[in-house]
């Protein structure tokens, strides 16, 4: 099944994320191409961990592959780590999968290879002699990881046409976050939510029906893309400080330029009206279900009923996320921004940008929770769960969102295929 380098990269590019402490499995053997599958490192380190392996082993199984190559991914792969930690880790890890997997019933799945990659080293796991207490692993030589960019999957992702970058080069930096941030205090300092077009004012006082709502929804989330896209770049894609946010403070004029620390111009109070208006719309209604289905029908030619939406996903196996929506994709990473925005924004004093910043985070956070689940990110979507119950334990949809991840049930579609 390939090197470790080329492993890891080949499941980064099938599951658009940077899988960070992961145990992924690789399944194959069966008929399609292989399966690509993930789960969060804390599950199988603690009391619990056989069992929540297994149930990852059988998942594999299920879908048709008696084979499996596992990866235990430690950081990114890559990052700097304890000396000693990846070969202990490997011996442990490694003997819990195996053992798993060789016990495993009804029938057991086959690992061609295990691999604990950390440090920028792969260790391969081999079966030593097995005992009734415990399990006795070999654990290989150190083995260079090589960049995932470097990598031959990489350079063919490239060559067919897929933008790889935003996969491989892994989550934004702080310095972006900051200027998120920073947005999101501008748009409360400004106090610009109150001075919205007086349409935009008529929704927030339920003027307008939801059906024309929905129908401005995506005229203003293309509106609002473009002034996060603008202030990311003015902050050297998250590589410098947020000045080009530096004046937007309470002197700053209404509907002015936001200068940067140059005197050039840079977003203005007026760029940011549509952030505004889009952050009413999803603070009302249900919008966060027209957000989804938004998301679900990009890049497909017809529509998708809302109410239709979850077991259309459930039972339809061509109902497959358009790489903008897939982890690490252009949207799905402007909502992660915008959610970051209105967790800013929420933090202003109690008033109505305030409320309005909290219901627009708490329907972006369920949004996110929905297409992590459809990209067969459970770990992931359950996290969201978890911040999203923790911040508003009465939230509607967290019955639902949970009954999702802890059921599970899953999209028909799989990652690879």
């Amino acid at each position: 099944m390939g090197e470790p380098s080329e492993l890891l990269a080949e499941s980064r590019l099938a599951m658009h994320a940077d899988l960070r402490d992961s145990l992924v499995l690789i399944g194959h053997g069966g008929e399609g191409r292989p399966l690509f599958s993930r789960t969060d490192l804390r599950h199988v380190a603690g009391p619990s961990a056989p069992e929540h392996v297994e149930h990852h082993l059988t998942a594999v199984r299920e879908h048709g592959h008696p084979r499996a190559v596992a990866l235990f991914v430690l950081g990114d792969g890559h990052d700097d780590l304890p000396p000693g930690l990846p070969g202990e880790a490997a011996a442990m890890l490694g003997a819990l999968l195996l053992r798993s997997a060789r016990e495993l019933l009804p029938e057991p799945v086959a690992v061609d290879a295990c691999w604990v990659l950390g440090a920028g080293v792969g260790h391969r796991v081999l079966p030593g002699a097995f005992t009734r207490d415990g399990e006795e692993v070999a654990v290989s030589p150190l083995c260079p990881l090589v960049p995932c960019a470097e990598t031959a999957a990489a350079a063919h992702a490239v060559l067919e046409g897929q933008a790889v970058a935003q996969v491989l080069e892994g989550d934004p930096g702080p310095a972006e976050q900051r200027l998120l941030c920073a947005l999101g205090a501008s748009l409360s300092g400004h106090g610009t939510l109150s001075s919205l077009p007086a349409a935009a004012r008529a929704i927030g006082r339920g003027a307008a029906d939801e059906e024309q709502r929905a129908r401005d929804l995506p005229r203003v989330l293309a509106a609002a893309r473009e002034v996060l896209h603008r202030v990311v770049d003015l902050g050297g894609g998250g590589t410098a400080d947020p000045s080009p946010l530096a004046g937007a403070g309470p002197a700053a004029a209404p509907g002015g330029p936001v200068a940067d620390d140059k005197g050039s111009t840079a977003v203005s109070v007026t760029d940011c009206e549509p952030l505004a208006e889009l952050i009413l719309l999803l603070g009302i209604g249900t919008l966060d279900w027209r957000l989804f289905a938004l998301c679900v029908d990009h890049g497909r030619a017809e529509e998708t009923p809302v109410e239709e939406l979850l077991d259309r996903l459930v039972d339809d196996p061509d109902m497959v996320p358009h790489p903008d929506v897939r982890a690490g994709g252009d949207w799905f990473r402007d909502l992660e921004r915008l959610r970051l925005v209105c967790e800013e924004l929420a933090l202003a004093p109690a008033g109505p940008a305030s409320g309005a910043g909290d219901s627009a985070w708490r329907g972006l956070t369920a949004v996110l929770v929905l297409l992590q689940w459809w990209n067969h990110r459970f770990a992931s979507a359950g996290d969201l769960v978890d911040e999203l119950l923790e911040a508003q334990p009465g939230c509607p949809l967290a019955p639902l969102l949970t009954r999702l991840i802890d059921a599970p049930i899953s999209p028909a579609w799989r990652p690879g295929r």
